[in-house]
């Protein structure tokens, strides 16, 4: 499995092809597939915490939490992105939660953590309308 230095785009890319070969418009539908695998998506109001934070996925309960005021696009990017997370990292993930960060909204974390930029490049193999 991947580690925090060792990102691995090119599989994160095949494994959201894979998940999304069946449809065959553009808008996918990201909720349902999280959904088929295994993790539901709640749209929250983050509250005070709305410029700060875009989501929020808890591998124990196995939910994806969404910021319900971001637009519908970042919405879907956000969802398709804690997907990667919850598709690629659940294994990273229970062998070792302390090492699996949150991260704040808008901190440069791509360059420096394998696992974003492994669920960047999944969340980008999911067409967007």
């Amino acid at each position: 499995m991947n580690t925090f230095d060792s990102p691995n785009r090119d599989g994160a890319r095949v494994k959201a092809r894979e998940l999304t070969k069946i449809y065959t418009t553009p808008q996918i539908p990201v909720v349902e597939i999280a959904e088929m695998n295994g993790v539901n998506v709640v749209f929250s109001d983050m509250g005070k915490f709305a410029e700060k934070v875009a989501d929020l996925l808890d591998f124990r309960s196995k939910r994806i939490y969404v910021n319900v005021a971001d637009r519908p696009q970042r919405q879907r990017f956000t969802v398709a992105h804690e997907l990667g997370h919850w598709i690629l990292h659940r294994e990273a993930f229970e062998k070792n939660p302390k090492a699996y960060p949150v991260l704040p909204r808008f901190q440069a974390v791509e360059r420096s953590n394998a696992f974003e930029q492994d669920v960047n490049a999944f969340a980008s193999e999911v067409p967007r309308p």
